[in-house]
């Protein structure tokens, strides 16, 4: 998915700079490729508690992180399947390789 962010940003980029000749392998792309382009949601953001009071709370999630992850990608990912625009981490233990992380998602 990320190589078809990648080309598709791409090829605006030289749409923008090229005139009609990219525009039209451009829209070839999204006719190929527009329904997974239209898949993709923003990435959950972590909140604080305090700004959580502010959205709907819509659930819990845990999950267990393989591999050491500053970004928490696994967490974004789950959340992300449950309609969560955000979450805030309420538990996490575990080695810096493997952890299990509890957070509850909002909208």
């Amino acid at each position: 998915m990320k190589n078809v962010k990648t080309f598709a940003i791409i090829t605006l980029a030289l749409a923008s700079l090229s005139g009609s000749v990219y525009a039209s392998g451009l829209n070839s792309f999204f006719a190929d490729h527009g329904d997974a382009l239209a898949r993709v949601s923003p990435q959950p953001q972590e909140i604080s508690q305090a700004q959580a009071v502010n959205h709907q709370k819509i659930g819990t999630i845990a999950v267990t992180q393989q591999g050491f992850s500053m970004d928490n990608t696994q967490l974004k990912h789950e959340a992300a399947e449950q309609g969560g625009k955000y979450y805030v981490i309420t538990g996490s233990q575990g080695q810096p390789d493997h952890k299990n992380i509890e957070a509850t998602l909002y909208k």
